[in-house]
């Protein structure tokens, strides 16, 4: 063999061999980036935060609620703090327009862990819903669907969520010291501003008066304390040695600055005036010189319809009227009850 034969095959041994290491180069490479695009695309899939959406600084009406299945569970102790709360709320909504974007509002200081979208004629099936961006500054969750909803079809969207009390907003618990010198706790709720917001810091919800709607409450409390709010307690369960469940379930539409509650271990007076059982809880030597007149000249003429009216003096609250309960100063109400006192003997009860 001459030197050229050697050279020659010399130089088709590199050729073959730079071609197959061309060749599985590309091959690594293109498994690789195939590999890359599928870590991508499933990262993208499970991702909660979309792409960048500032949201609106108030909620558009295209999806109107009907009504909130609310579930509320508050940890304080009739002689023990503890601001946690955690719940979950069914929404019944409908759309107006088709969308696919559905804007919640939420405190700051409340966390949704978890939700979910059905339409309510196809409940067996889940629709794909993700979380969008939050806007801070008008306190709005933004939730964007893979599908444009049908209008007037009703949908049900549920959500787990946290919460914690704080002072700024939301509800609040409320400390009296007791004959026997005891400290002694409760949690009060209330929106004291018919315009201002005030519901999107105990559960999310649309929080605006422009969404009236139903709501259907349920509280879980410790069984030391009794819970109150806008409607009559239907149904009371023990949970557990430390719980009780109450049901509270709709008599009447509200706005969203109308509902309110109230945890406490007062005691109580009781009167029918006219089919409509007004009640007052308080301390038990403020309960001596209640002022029923009081209480029905300026409580909420809704309580009428609902059929009772809660009055439960707390110490520094704003003085409040709302459908079937009414959040009264505990000053106001020691100096206009003495003004005002009625001259029948008190029935004072503990249950």
């Amino acid at each position: 063999m001459t030197s050229d034969d050697v050279q020659g095959t010399t130089a088709s041994t590199r050729s073959y061999y730079s071609l197959r290491v061309l060749l599985t180069w590309l091959a690594i490479c293109f498994t690789l980036c195939l590999l890359f695009s599928v870590i991508a695309f499933v990262s993208l899939l499970n991702k909660n935060i979309l792409p960048e959406e500032l949201g609106p600084q108030t909620i558009p009406y295209t999806n109107v609620p009907r009504r909130y299945d609310v579930q509320l569970q508050f940890n304080t102790e009739y002689n023990q703090s503890n601001t946690s709360f955690h719940g979950q709320v069914a929404l019944l909504f409908s759309s107006r327009h088709e969308s696919q974007r559905l804007f919640i509002h939420r405190g700051k200081y409340l966390r949704i862990t978890d939700f979910n979208l059905i339409a309510v004629d196809q409940s067996n099936e889940r629709r794909s819903i993700k979380k969008g961006t939050y806007n801070a500054a008008s306190e709005i969750q933004t939730f964007v669907l893979s599908f444009d909803t049908a209008i007037d079809e009703l949908y049900l969207f549920t959500m787990k969520f946290t919460g914690k009390m704080t002072v700024e907003h939301g509800p609040k618990e409320f400390t009296y010291t007791s004959n026997n010198g005891e400290q002694r706790y409760g949690v009060w709720f209330a929106t004291l501003q018919r315009n201002s917001k005030g519901l999107r810091y105990l559960f999310p919800c649309m929080d605006s008066n422009e969404f009236p709607a139903e709501y259907n409450i349920t509280i879980t409390r410790k069984v030391s304390l009794r819970a109150l709010s806008n409607f009559i307690v239907k149904r009371t369960l023990q949970s557990d040695a430390n719980f009780m469940i109450d049901y509270f379930p709709p008599i009447t539409v509200l706005s969203p600055y109308q509902f309110a509650l109230v945890l406490c271990d007062f005691q109580y007076r009781r009167e029918n005036h006219n089919g409509t059982t007004i009640s007052v809880y308080s301390q038990y030597d403020m309960l001596q010189n209640v002022s029923f007149r009081r209480i029905l000249q300026f409580m909420n003429p809704t309580s009428n319809i609902i059929g009772k009216n809660d009055a439960i003096t707390i110490p520094d609250v704003q003085t409040v009227y709302r459908p079937g309960i009414s959040l009264i100063n505990e000053k106001e109400f020691a100096s206009e009850s003495k003004e005002l006192s009625i001259t029948s003997k008190p029935n004072i009860e503990n249950k």
